[in-house]
């Protein structure tokens, strides 16, 4: 798996932006997506109320009401009780392994504040960690197609987290395995910052340049081409 660890200033924010943070409270009629491998819908609001239905990664549900860290919700004609912290705005369908059957992908938090992505295809339920560290928020994402990547990739972006830090994930799935096929972090501090621009110039390449700047004055630059093999670029 290729990582970098890159600083950049803090740059604008996608529009379209979920709140990953558990304590982001659901309104009414939000629709959500169950992040775990299978989560339990429970009768009542007790967190030892009897279980009614366990769903599976990336099921789409509706809001009902949330009180405190319980939300109560419906699926498929049942309605009852899940915990906060099991779902996630942030789910989407995406065929990424190109056989003409979607996958379910949630992004959210897990219980250690760390980023994770779930992918489900039928009953095939995979977790990737995308971001080990402290508390990242918010997050937005879009397709990079095969034409342009060489496999169809899923870019997640996350904003800005309680170190300052803006991880960039480049997901892929590819002979049954759901990855991470490129990933940046930026970091901005204060006056410091690394930029970079990732850019894919062929199917199955990308190239990524990157400055470093203190006070507006570049310190270094550099350049790295990448080949995509097993859907996961390397630099070699």
């Amino acid at each position: 798996m290729l990582s970098f660890l890159l600083a950049l200033a803090p740059a604008a924010l996608a529009a379209d932006m979920h709140d990953l943070s558990p304590t982001h409270e659901l309104p009414e009629g939000t629709v959500a997506y169950t992040a775990g491998a299978l989560v339990r819908l429970r009768a009542d609001f007790a967190a030892d109320a009897p279980v009614v239905r366990r769903l599976a990664a990336g099921t789409r549900v509706r809001v009902v009401e949330q009180v405190g860290d319980r939300v109560e919700i419906t699926v498929g004609g049942a309605r009852g009780f899940i915990a906060r912290e099991l779902l996630s705005t942030m789910g989407r369908t995406v065929d990424l392994d190109g056989d003409g059957v979607e996958e379910r992908v949630v992004v959210a938090l897990d219980a250690q504040g760390r980023s994770v992505a779930w992918l489900r295809e039928g009953a095939q339920v995979q977790q990737l960690l995308l971001f080990p560290y402290a508390d990242p928020y918010l997050g937005d994402w879009d397709l990079v197609p095969a034409d342009t990547a060489g496999v169809p990739l899923l870019r997640v972006g996350l904003g800005q987290d309680a170190c300052g830090a803006f991880p960039t994930s480049w997901l892929s799935f590819q002979d049954g395995t759901f990855r991470e096929a490129l990933g940046v972090v930026e970091i901005g501090d204060g006056g410091y910052s690394t930029t970079y621009d990732v850019r894919f110039d062929a199917p199955g390449q990308v190239s990524i340049h990157a400055e470093e700047r203190e006070d507006g004055d570049i310190l270094s630059a550099s350049d790295r081409v990448c080949a995509l093999t097993g859907g996961v670029y390397s630099c070699g």
